[in-house]
């Protein structure tokens, strides 16, 4: 099965250092990216989202667009994209400093990557990713 990947950062428009919006993300997104067959990381800091997700291609398509469309963030720019054979993210997960303080260097880090070609921002996003889940795995 082929699948389609996206990194794409944007500008948050409403204020996540409150943590009913950042629920609100969460619980919607991984209700439908679960409904969706989407995996990824959506992280946030510093007033920037970066997100990769991967899926197969007409529900990464048809996210892109919701996402487009969506008044919680703006300035949405698309860092690359890629076809591939296999799954990097196993699954889809949101990061935070609200939600994980711990990984606040590396997510800062990150989103300053929104300037750095597709390939940096992806292997940045998959070290998130698996720091992640190693500390869900083994907290």
């Amino acid at each position: 099965m082929g699948l389609k990947r996206v990194i794409y950062c944007s500008e948050a428009s409403v204020p996540m250092s409150n943590l009913l919006n950042v629920a609100s993300i969460l619980a919607v997104s991984s209700r439908n990216n679960a409904r969706d067959d989407i995996s990824g990381l959506l992280a946030y800091a510093e007033g920037t989202f970066i997100q990769v997700i991967e899926g197969p291609a007409q529900a990464v398509e048809s996210l892109m667009s919701r996402l487009a469309d969506d008044p919680r963030h703006r300035n949405m720019r698309v860092l690359g994209t890629d076809l591939a054979t296999d799954r990097a993210f196993n699954a889809w997960i949101m990061e935070t400093p609200k939600v994980r303080p711990e990984h606040a260097a590396m997510l800062k880090t990150i989103v300053d990557g929104c300037e750095a070609p597709y390939g940096q921002a992806l292997r940045m996003m998959l070290d998130l990713f698996h720091s992640s889940r190693n500390q869900q795995l083994n907290p």
